[in-house]
């Protein structure tokens, strides 16, 4: 059974034994622990029960649905109906009814959520001990909910986009940790002083979703110094919220802001244990332009949890949008020459003639670990086969389990000694970064140090990044030869 899970009965009161089987079954094939799966399945009937009494009383002709799913070793429950209401007390983010009170102490967290036209949900969340969890990397906002309530005029009335600023640090930071605990890839968002620091300087752009007065979702773009593109991400939606187009909303935002700022290009890295946030970041003008093998961290075991096991590095797609268009000159190998074409043209860029080699200034080979990742990136802007032999070192001193390295196009070092070079120790095509350092593009090549790495259930969604993804294995076969 996977980890997601849509039930639809009728309500009648014969459907409370098929909810209460079918979570029964969802908590064991995730390797839940009984007594935690048989709470889970008594809660879900309860859950469904008390929404066939409230929304249905006598009327065997409604539908209830039954969302189950696991995220960073919890278990969501969404009860949705569209039957009569039921009155929050104290407001919808205030006090439960009465009735939901005894449930709600069986839980971390249980809200109702009225969405006018489209019914009410009833959201809970709850802990579990151990379980054969997908991780936080895995969880994607864009995939599609089962029924066409993502654009509720009830919730859209309600709720407000905004960019946020220092003051809402420590609920970003509390909104990470509600959904991820500690899990999440960027540390530093769960340090309340680092996300002000950063608002303030305007490192950080960061758009918010609020209800009520809550923050229930935010979106980022994260600008690095010297470079003239910026990572978008950061995507977090409040369980209770997810699948009611909370996410496009800040997306949409974040790309205003993102074309006010002045950037040359965004770009995000999506996922590719299953096609949703591709289609997401496809659907807001991102193209795929390189394949990252490794660099989604394997989930990691639970301390102190016997028969937990370790998963395995996947890859991610990067993909960029280009805000201002122009033709691009660089000097590329001969070897990835129609590659690296056919990269610029997936995102609506012309290669013009190569000019003469641009200065590179400043180091010719710099480093950065991502620690977190357990990844490292070599810049290379001049060829300097000593120094990139003591970047290398270090790197697989640090223990990174992948290395990345970035040529630069524009300086000329791209050239075809250079990639041979690396390609005898052990990097092959990776795929085109654009407007990096400089505002330089660069060729990435990789190269993988680790042994769990997902190289077969790779999901490329478009059809240029099954491309890439051809081009990435056969090189890296010929690479190991």
């Amino acid at each position: 059974m996977p980890d997601r899970v849509r039930l639809t009965v009728p309500s009648e009161e014969r459907s409370l034994a098929l909810v209460e089987a079918v979570t029964a079954r969802y908590g064991e094939s995730l390797a839940i622990p009984a007594d935690e799966t048989a709470a889970l399945a008594a809660t879900a009937r309860d859950l469904v029960r008390l929404t066939l009494e409230h929304a249905y009383p006598g009327d065997p002709s409604g539908e209830i649905e039954l969302s189950l799913y696991l995220v960073d070793r919890r278990v969501q429950m969404d009860v949705h109906d569209w039957g009569r209401p039921l009155s929050s007390a104290g407001g919808e983010l205030g006090a439960l009814p009465a009735e939901l009170q005894e449930i709600a102490s069986r839980a971390d967290d249980l809200r109702l959520i009225n969405l006018g036209a489209d019914g009410k949900r009833l959201v809970l969340t709850k802990a579990v001990s151990a379980a054969a969890d997908t991780g936080p990397e895995a969880h994607d906002f864009g995939a599609p909910a089962g029924r066409p309530h993502a654009d509720s005029d009830d919730l859209r009335d309600r709720m407000v986009i905004r960019d946020a600023t220092q003051t809402d640090s420590e609920a970003i930071s509390q909104l990470l940790y509600e959904n991820y605990h500690l899990t999440y890839g960027h540390p530093d968002f769960y340090r309340p002083r680092w996300v002000a620091e950063q608002l303030g300087a305007g490192a950080l752009l960061s758009s918010l979703a609020e209800v009520g007065g809550e923050v229930i979702g935010h979106h980022a773009i994260m600008r690095e110094e010297g470079c003239s593109s910026a990572e978008t991400g950061v995507a977090v939606v409040h369980p209770a919220y997810r699948g009611l187009g909370v996410f496009n909303r800040i997306f949409d935002h974040t790309l205003d802001r993102a074309e006010e700022s002045g950037l040359d290009a965004v770009w995000g890295r999506a996922v590719t244990v299953h096609p949703y946030s591709q289609r997401s970041e496809h659907s807001h003008g991102y193209r795929d332009t390189a394949l990252m093998l490794g660099s989604v961290p394997a989930k990691m075991t639970m301390t102190g949890v016997d028969g937990s096991a370790a998963g395995r590095r996947t890859a991610s797609l990067l993909e960029f949008r280009v805000l201002r268009p122009s033709d691009r000159s660089a000097i590329v190998p001969e070897r990835y020459s129609a590659l690296l074409q056919g990269a610029y043209a997936n995102v609506g860029l012309r290669l013009s003639p190569p000019g003469r080699p641009v200065d590179p200034g400043g180091d010719l080979i710099s480093v950065a670990n991502d620690q977190t990742r357990a990844t490292g990136y070599v810049t290379v802007t001049g060829w300097d086969p000593p120094a990139f032999a003591k970047a290398l070192r270090h790197l697989l001193a640090c223990q990174c389990e992948v290395i990345y390295a970035d040529l630069d196009l524009q300086s000329g070092v791209a050239t075809d000694e250079a990639v041979e070079r690396l390609r005898e120790i052990g990097f092959f095509y990776a795929g085109l970064v654009l407007h990096g350092a400089r505002g330089h593009d660069f060729l990435r090549m990789q190269r993988m140090n680790a042994e769990n790495i997902e190289l077969e259930q790779i999901v490329c969604d478009s059809e240029f990044a099954q491309q890439i993804l051809a081009a990435v294995l056969e090189d890296r076969t010929d690479v190991e030869r």
